[in-house]
């Protein structure tokens, strides 16, 4: 069965096809991107801090990603997300998680240091 296509997984941009090609916005699906950065404790051992958590509502994994790394450099007022993180991580949220007072907008912001608000 190798001729059948992940629709989730970014084949609709790699064969040029727009969201609007497949009914718009029931084919997005929203995601969680967690921003890390790795520090070491005082016994040299590598361990994850979570700088910031972006929600945002994609056709695809690597278009999540791509739009919650733009998001989370505005939002860290850097013109690179890698200033202030290391690595990211991804998750698709199941259905019931997928609320948002933000919706309309395409994303919604959690997590994130009450400083970096503040500023």
């Amino acid at each position: 069965m190798s001729n059948l296509i992940d629709l989730n997984q970014g084949a609709l941009s790699h064969f040029g096809l727009g969201v609007s090609h497949l009914g718009g916005e029931a084919m997005k699906q929203n995601y969680r991107v967690s921003f890390f950065k790795q520090l070491v404790d005082s016994t040299g051992h590598p361990f994850d801090v979570c700088q910031g958590v972006v929600e945002v509502r994609a056709i695809s994994r690597r278009a999540a990603v791509d739009d919650a790394k733009r998001i989370f450099a505005e939002l860290k007022d850097v013109k690179d997300w890698s200033l202030r993180a290391d690595h990211e991580g991804v998750e698709l949220l199941p259905a019931a998680k997928r609320r948002s007072r933000h919706a309309q907008f395409g994303r919604a912001i959690r997590h994130l240091p009450a400083t970096s608000l503040a500023s």
